[in-house]
């Protein structure tokens, strides 16, 4: 039998135990809330630092797509400047970068973009960091010889292959943004053995009129700088299907404009004045390609062979996938640098004859990068490019 004392105890313990019982569950409560709301600025801070993450990206981005030679070249070796800013909305919240660009080696730029988030205040301040090499095609190894060439080559009659650098007569008085000029052998050969001369044919060059590298690879002649064959066939604004002849010269539209056009106006490379001067194309040939006359600039893709006859004047780059021919009628002249990859083999042979000048002009060269848009901003360099510098502290420069 329970004694009245019994029962008041059993009452005062089961009061407890609720009151115990009420606190762990309030605590429980309070724990989950707290959890909860940790979870949610965790995620929300996680989110905030993805979209400056997002910016910063973006600023890579923006650079690499927006900035030319003209915003670029004006930065000395070792120094660097802000070039890009941008602020806007991005999932809910106000961002912005700043692209910062070092000039670490000619050509080449170490770019640094810091992404904040600028809005929600309670958020604002949310950074991040990321960082790129790339370079401009005046350090993409592009200009090594006058003429590059997979398989035999023979120069004769009163052809002449010069790689001693010069600026194209019809340019003296107005070439006043050209480079440097700094000679390259005449002939860069996979076998210097197959480069022949015949007749009053004549090869020049510095330090040797012909070099050979036994390592070239097709890639090394089909493509201009980091743009490999099919980059710049999908650049290409002129484009000729199958088997072509033409004879290329410049036109205008009624009111007096270049018309860029017209498929078989390649520019004006030879008269300074002409509105087409600086229309400098990127041609296309799906075949075989025969020119017969008339001038042209630029970027010239043949995916078969090529033959000039006639008067042809041509000022920029040839990438021929087949051979080159050029029989003795005529006189023409190629400024700048020609690459032939007879098709990757030893045995398929060119010819130059006539009276023919190729002759290396880094001048024309660099005018073509900078009147090409596509050619004319930066490439990341290939491997290693990008880094997260979001760790590294303040910025760098």
């Amino acid at each position: 039998m329970m004694e009245p004392g019994d029962k008041a105890r059993e009452e005062g313990f089961v009061l407890a135990a609720a009151v115990l019982a009420i606190v762990v569950v309030g605590a429980l409560v309070v724990a989950g809330f707290f959890a909860s709301a940790q979870e949610d600025r965790i995620g929300t801070a996680s989110r905030y630092s993805t979209e400056a993450f997002l910016a910063a990206e973006r600023g890579l981005n923006d650079a690499v797509g927006q900035l030319t030679r003209t915003q670029l070249d004006p930065l000395a070796l070792d120094s660097s400047g802000v070039l890009l800013t941008a602020t806007y909305r991005s999932g809910g919240a106000t961002v912005s970068y700043t692209v910062r660009l070092r000039h670490v080696v000619t050509g080449t730029y170490l770019i640094e973009s810091t992404g904040k988030v600028v809005a929600p205040v309670a958020l604002a301040g949310a950074t991040r960091r990321v960082g790129m090499v790339a370079r401009t095609l005046l350090g993409g190894g592009v200009k090594r010889s006058a003429i590059q060439t997979f398989g035999p080559l023979a120069i004769g009659g009163n052809a002449t292959i010069n790689g001693n650098d010069a600026i194209p007569p019809a340019w003296l008085t107005t070439a006043t943004d050209c480079p440097g000029l700094n000679g390259v052998p005449g002939v860069l050969a996979k076998d210097s053995t197959e480069v022949t001369t015949f007749g009053s044919g004549a090869i020049l060059g510095v330090p040797n009129p012909t070099k050979q590298d036994t390592a070239l690879t097709e890639a090394d002649f089909l493509s201009i700088g980091p743009l490999e064959w099919a980059d710049l066939i999908s650049l290409a604004n002129k484009t000729y299907s199958g088997n072509t002849t033409v004879s290329p010269a410049p036109s205008l539209v009624s009111g007096g404009a270049c018309n860029i056009n017209d498929n078989d106006n390649w520019g004006a490379p030879t008269t300074p004045t002409h509105p087409c001067h600086t229309h400098f194309p990127i041609i296309y040939a799906t075949g075989d390609m025969r020119i017969t006359g008339g001038e042209g600039q630029g970027v010239l893709l043949v995916e078969g062979d090529l033959q000039w006859t006639g008067q042809f004047q041509f000022y920029g780059i040839v990438l021929v996938r087949g051979n080159f021919a050029r029989p003795g009628t005529g006189t023409s002249n190629l400024f700048g640098l020609l690459k032939l990859f007879t098709d990757g083999d030893l045995n398929q042979s060119s010819t130059m004859a006539g009276t023919h000048i190729t002759q290396y002009s880094s001048c024309t060269i660099e005018r073509m990068l900078r009147n090409i848009s596509a050619l004319n901003g930066l490439f990341p360099i290939t491997e290693g490019s990008w880094m997260d510098m979001s760790d590294a502290g303040a910025a760098s420069f």
